[in-house]
Parts: C-alpha cells; sequence; structure tokens
C-alpha cells in the first residue's frame, strides 16, 4: 500500500535538499519486511521537475520498491545433543486485509519443548520501533519439570547503528506477556500460577561478525518483573552477559564469555522459564543440559542465582575448519554465597557449512565424572 511507503516520509515538500533524509527514507523502507529492496532518488529529468526564481530548482522524488513475497512458507530440521531431532514449519502472509501488518504462524517441536504460535507484525515505525502481539502454546519437559503454557504478550524491539561508520550495534526490547502455566514436579507438589510479567532487554555488539564473530565484544543486561495474578506475589530478575573476542596471529581466537543472574521472589509458584538452570552446550559443557539447578522433589528446578563463565582457544585450519580446547565453570543455586562450582573442560571442532554451522564438542563433567559429546547442527529450507 502506498500508506506504508509515504509513512517514513521525513520531510515537508519545498524543504531544502538533503541527501541524509533520502538515504533514512530509504534504510527505513529496506529495513521492513515488506520490501526486498527499495531506491529512493531525485529525478532530475522528470516532467515535474520547476525552475523556481533565484536559480533554485524543485524536483519531484522517485520511490522505487520490489516487494517481498506475500506468503511464504519455510521449514527447517535440527538435531543438537541437548534436544535430540528437531523440526519447525514457519508461515508467513506480509499484508493481511489489506492492511501494512504481518502474520506469522508455526510451530516447532524437539523431544524437550513443543510450541504453537500466532503472531501479527507492525510496520515499523521512524525510530525503527517493531511492535508485535502474539499469542503462544507451550510444552516443556526438561529435568523433571512438566509445564504447559498458555500466553500473551506483546513485544517491542528496536535495532540502531553507532554513529558514523562505526559497527557498533544496538538492540533494545520490552515485553509484556500474561501467562497461565501448569507445572508438574516430580517427586513434588504440582501447581498451577496465572502471571503478568514485563521485561527489558539492551544489547550492545561490536563484533566483525555477527553470526561467526572472531574479534569484538558482545554486552546484554536484562531486567524483569512479574506478578502472580491470584494471589498478589511480586518477584523480580536481572541478568547480565558479556563475551569478548581477541585474534591471536593469522587464524587463532581467544574467547572469554560470563553470564551472571538473581532472581528476588514472594512466591514458590515461579513461572518455570523466569529461575536459572545452566548445563549443555551452550552453557557448561559435559553436563546435561538444564540439568544444574535447585532441587525440588526428584526434579531440578530454576534457581535464584546464577553464574557462569567459560574460556575458549580456537585455531582455524582454514576459514570453515577449526579446533579449540575450552574450560567452563558455573553454578544455579539459591544464592551466590551456596555456589559449588561445576567445571568442564575438553576439546571441540567447528565446521562452517553451507547449511550452517556445526560444533562437535567432547567434554569432561568433573562433578559427574563423565565424557559428554556435545553437538548442534540447523538446516533451513
Amino acid at each position: 500500500p502506498a500508506n506504508l511507503i509515504e509513512r517514513y516520509v521525513r520531510y515537508s515538500e519545498g524543504d531544502p535538499y538533503e541527501q541524509e533524509r533520502l538515504d533514512d527514507w530509504q534504510q527505513a523502507l529496506q529495513s521492513t519486511r515488506f520490501f526486498r529492496g527499495a531506491f529512493v532518488t531525485l529525478d532530475a529529468e522528470g516532467a515535474e521537475r520547476r525552475d523556481l526564481p533565484g536559480g533554485e530548482v524543485e524536483l519531484p522524488v522517485r520511490v522505487q520498491v520490489s516487494e517481498s513475497p506475500a506468503r511464504r512458507f519455510t521449514s527447517s530440521l535440527s538435531v543438537d545433543s541437548d534436544h535430540g531431532p528437531g523440526a519447525e514449519a514457519l508461515f508467513q502472509q506480509n499484508i493481511f486485509l489489506g492492511l501494512p501488518v504481518a502474520i506469522e504462524t508455526g510451530v516447532g517441536v524437539n523431544k524437550d519443548r513443543q510450541r504453537v504460535f500466532f503472531d501479527v507484525h507492525l510496520p515499523p515505525t521512524l525510530k525503527g520501533y517493531q511492535d508485535s502481539f502474539g499469542v503462544i502454546y507451550e510444552h516443556t519437559d526438561v529435568e523433571g519439570v512438566d509445564n504447559q503454557r498458555y500466553g500473551l504478550g506483546w513485544k517491542r524491539r528496536q535495532e540502531r547503528k553507532g554513529a558514523g561508520d562505526s559497527r557498533v550495534e544496538y538492540e533494545t526490547q520490552w515485553a509484556l506477556v500474561a501467562a497461565h502455566d501448569r507445572t508438574k514436579i516430580d517427586g513434588a507438589d504440582d501447581f498451577t500460577v496465572p502471571t503478568l510479567v514485563g521485561t527489558w532487554q539492551w544489547l550492545r555488539r561490536d563484533v566483525d561478525s555477527k553470526y561467526d564473530p572472531r574479534e569484538g565484544f558482545l554486552l546484554d543486561f536484562g531486567l524483569g518483573a512479574g506478578i502472580t495474578l491470584d494471589e498478589g506475589e511480586p518477584f523480580y530478575r536481572a541478568s547480565l552477559r558479556g563475551q569478548q573476542w581477541w585474534t591471536l596471529g593469522h587464524r587463532d581466537v581467544l574467547t572469554l564469555r560470563g553470564q551472571v543472574g538473581k532472581v528476588w521472589s514472594d512466591t514458590a509458584r515461579l513461572p518455570q522459564d523466569f529461575g536459572y538452570r545452566i548445563g549443555g552446550a551452550r552453557s557448561v559443557r559435559g553436563y546435561k543440559y538444564d540439568s544444574i539447578g535447585v532441587r525440588r522433589g526428584d526434579a531440578t528446578y530454576g534457581a535464584p542465582a546464577m553464574a557462569v563463565a567459560g574460556l575458549e582457544y580456537i585455531h582455524y585450519f582454514t576459514e570453515q575448519l577449526g579446533v579449540s580446547a575450552f574450560i567452563d565453570a558455573g553454578d544455579a543455586a539459591e544464592s551466590f554465597g551456596a555456589m559449588d562450582l561445576h567445571l568442564g573442560y575438553g576439546v571441540g571442532a567447528a565446521f562452517v557449512t553451507p547449511a550452517g554451522p556445526f560444533y562437535l564438542d567432547l567434554a569432561w563433567g568433573q562433578k559427574d565424572r563423565r565424557l559428554r559429546l556435545h553437538f548442534s547442527l540447523g538446516i533451513a529450507f
């Protein structure tokens, strides 16, 4: 629709020419999911050119866009050591009922998690805010905690670049979710809890590559606050995550990562995903996925305090093949003072393939005194 293109006009008719305004308009159009390409230029030879007194010239602006497909269906297969084989299907429609809004619905399945969702995405605003609304049903069953969730939520996301030619990128996200959880815990009392949770997240990324970083720094800070809707019990959360990459020599990389989190709660019916559980391929290697937390009955439940750190050295033989040595440490416990660190260390390999990166790590979990193989592969088609 024409009003979608006009939505991002940042000048009035008769304003002095500024190329930056046209560039901003073009970038705003390209940032939406509705166009594959956009070009905003002055039409110097157009029939609507007007010569004004004093040697000034009034020129029309030409906008050319290439629309994205109105409908799109995608699917993907994945396999990893944490969740086993998985599949996901996604349907997207860019114009809904003649309005410049996009709908997205999908289903995802693996042995630990099954979900169905429906989202509505509004076009970005002039300031780059991307709003969406959605509903979800999700079932998870991990380490003795079986949870079913029905949720309704809103999310606002903003991405922006640093000043000038800086490679720094910022992402800010706000979300508000009303949910109803039914939680079954092996060896402990089951419960249901309706909640309203608001979250805020800020990320700063300064890396040489977003998807395969080998130099730079990332910082991620998050806050959350919620309340049980039946009893009025509040709960809060704060988390901080950082990672640094250093390029050593021609093909070697050293990376250091760390993460801490804390929950304050007046309820024992904390939503299952609000506390912290760690362990697995992307956390502390050498341990089962989400197997480190507080014990409730015979299950591992989300803990109020979490700390994780990892150090890894990678040597790349080629741009597609590398080997690594690493050590991870962390715990999720009732408090930071009660932590008893779980150590995991080992060696790994990374393969960059056209289908996506494939990671293979062999890690020894010192507390479990056993060797575990961690791997992940994703293929989209």
